[in-house]
């Protein structure tokens, strides 16, 4: 439970969190130059700390233990704009040339960008009415940047703000084009409703908040790819009806064989039967989980 609470970064995050925050920073370890306002989150960053304060060990163990990482298949594009942009842990490492250059430091300490949100209303400005890319741009935002931060080439802040977005992958960057974007819950008729009939949820995109795109239990490299789960448009207002099961002889047995079936009606070309691959474990969830995909 300290470490879900820890993870909890909306309003209502508990005051000991950001005590935390403070104290795992300042353990950061020497390896790579971590400037303090480049630092938000161990967890959602590239650093490391070494030496982790007795009180913190537990619920840091806790994480590596059980596989903690940022996994969601997708997430709103709320929680990809409260991402760090500074040290961001699904960055390209080529991103990390970028930290220490005159535009980033005018990033952090003048426009006080923090967030990958931060960083692209700032990349927008380029789309001012005007706008020209050099130091003299008269446009509307670069007047004001100029006067309410100091900044003396605006243009450029903009494009730094761009190449740092453009080092993240599919999955975390705020310019793709994300299932959110397209995912929607089938609508189904009171008729079916008092038959019983329950539609199921296509939708793949995590809760929003940063809280609800980790996942523990994982292994492996990391996804970080976006998933086509857009349906036909012409299909949205079609109700299809398919029965599926899936069955396995010998369930629980190193001879187990199992099998899955999708059944739309008599003589119908998309009827299925399917033999569960051997490099696919063998048992009765795998083939009723089987069975409904190829539905």
């Amino acid at each position: 439970m300290w470490l879900k609470s820890y993870l909890n970064f909306g309003p209502d995050r508990p005051t000991w969190a950001y005590f935390a925050d403070k104290l795992i920073q300042d353990k950061a370890t020497a390896t790579i130059q971590v400037e303090e306002s480049m630092q938000m989150n161990i967890f959602l960053q590239s650093w490391n700390a070494s030496k982790i304060p007795a009180g913190l060990v537990g619920m840091m163990n806790a994480a590596r233990d059980f596989g903690l990482r940022l996994e969601a298949i997708a997430v709103t594009r709320e929680t990809i704009r409260e991402m760090p942009i500074w040290m961001h842990s699904e960055a390209e490492r080529r991103s990390r040339r970028l930290h220490h250059s005159g535009q980033s430091e005018c990033l952090r300490d003048l426009h006080h960008v923090k967030t990958v949100g931060e960083a692209q209303d700032l990349a927008d400005k380029r789309e001012t009415p005007n706008h020209k890319p050099n130091a003299r741009c008269r446009c509307q935002s670069c007047r004001e940047i100029r006067q309410e931060t100091g900044c003396v080439c605006p243009w450029k802040c903009y494009r730094r703000a761009r190449e740092l977005i453009d080092c993240l992958p599919p999955k975390w960057n705020p310019y793709s084009r994300i299932p959110e974007d397209y995912e929607y819950m089938p609508e189904i008729s009171n008729e079916d409703k008092e038959e019983g009939i329950r539609l199921f949820d296509p939708r793949v995109t995590a809760k929003p908040g940063l809280k609800n795109a980790f996942r523990i239990f994982t292994e492996g490299p990391i996804c970080n790819d976006l998933p086509d789960t857009e349906l036909i448009p012409e299909d949205k207002s079609i109700l299809e009806v398919a029965y599926t099961d899936g069955s396995c002889l010998q369930n629980g047995s190193a001879e187990a064989k199992a099998g899955a079936g999708s059944w739309f009606g008599d003589g119908d070309a998309r009827n299925k039967a399917t033999r569960i691959p051997s490099s696919i474990p063998q048992n009765n969830n795998t083939a009723e989980m089987i069975g409904s995909q190829n539905a």
